[in-house]
């Protein structure tokens, strides 16, 4: 089931009001609609990693962000764990799992790697362009539940999965 929305209701500091944080609201949305356990973001950024990090904490959730670009990962260091390969990360079962790594045409085998570990995946950059350049529009297609966030003049997010119908949440 497929659900497409231009419009997600949040708090003001989760309102994404650029290509570094349009994802925002559905990670919002995600947080807040799904219970306790791990909270893990494979690639990191000014507009995600520490509203996540703090949200978690006032949740009581345990968060974990990877990236394998030195650059970032010394700008989020103390919250971020510098790796090498994103493939070679192993999660067990995490709750929201946030994908917004680069190179973004290997977002397509972490989506499928994790589809069956995380309760909830959610991509950044999956709008109708991006899905041809990241090569995902498959593994996009893959999933029973589908929430399509497209908001209008950035780029969109997708959040995925077989086992909570999120096309509810809105």
């Amino acid at each position: 089931m497929t659900k497409e929305v231009n419009y997600i209701d949040c708090p003001h500091d989760w309102i994404g009001t650029d290509d570094y944080s349009s994802h925002l609201p559905m990670l919002w949305l995600a947080l807040n609609k799904t219970d306790g356990r791990s909270v893990v973001e494979l690639g990191c950024g000014k507009g995600s990693t520490k509203m996540l990090a703090k949200e978690c904490t006032i949740q009581h959730r345990t968060f974990s962000s990877y990236e394998s670009n030195p650059v970032y990962a010394v700008k989020f260091s103390g919250v971020v764990t510098k790796i090498s390969n994103y493939m070679d990360v192993h999660l067990w079962k995490p709750n929201v799992l946030f994908i917004d790594s680069a190179p973004g045409e290997q977002r397509k085998d972490l989506i499928e790697l994790h589809k069956d570990n995380a309760d909830v995946i959610i991509i950044h950059d999956t709008e109708e362009g991006a899905q041809n350049i990241y090569g995902i529009r498959e593994v996009l297609n893959s999933f029973k539940y589908r929430l399509n966030y497209y908001p209008v003049g950035n780029p969109g997010t997708t959040a995925l999965s077989n086992k909570i119908d999120i096309t509810t949440w809105v």
